[in-house]
């Protein structure tokens, strides 16, 4: 987990550093991902990006999902990348929430949070340079209300 919050942590930096997201490509490393996650061609700087980390399970792979206010998600799952478009309702709700949550690096994380070895999994939404907690042992209603909108995404996809 502390890798993955390492890693979060770097792209949203490098985020700020470089500017907005190029319309091309994101980097992210994640474990049982590929390096590249192309977001939509010819999106313009207008655009904002969610960026979602689902860790793997036993039974199940990593998924990472590029959430942009246009609409559109891109899904990397399987080493596998897909451009989808779920309603516009519920990415709007995400992005409702996520907007009007307090910065998501100051939601209260739960420890202990007790989970599977083998099938538990962990939620982490970076927006703006905030980074959550792992969403989905929040016992937070903000946090739970997040977990529930990125399974939203996924369930409609």
């Amino acid at each position: 987990m502390l890798r993955l919050t390492f890693l979060v942590c770097c792209v949203m930096i490098g985020t700020l550093l470089i500017g907005p997201l190029p319309g091309s490509t994101l980097a992210a490393h994640v474990p049982g991902h590929s390096s590249d996650v192309p977001l939509v061609k010819g999106i313009n700087s207008s655009v904002q990006s969610i960026v979602v980390f689902v860790s793997h399970s036993t039974n199940t792979c990593a998924v990472t999902l590029v959430v942009n206010s246009n609409g559109d998600v891109v899904v990397l799952r399987c080493e596998k990348t897909a451009v989808e478009q779920p309603p516009a309702v519920v990415v709007a709700k995400l992005f409702s929430d996520v907007i009007t949550a307090p910065p998501l690096s100051n939601l209260p994380s739960a420890h202990p949070c007790v989970k599977s070895p083998s099938f538990g999994t962990s939620t982490v939404i970076t927006f703006a340079a905030q980074v959550s907690p792992d969403v989905s042992c929040s016992r937070d209603t903000i946090g739970l209300t997040l977990y529930h909108d990125v399974y939203d995404i996924l369930s409609s996809i």
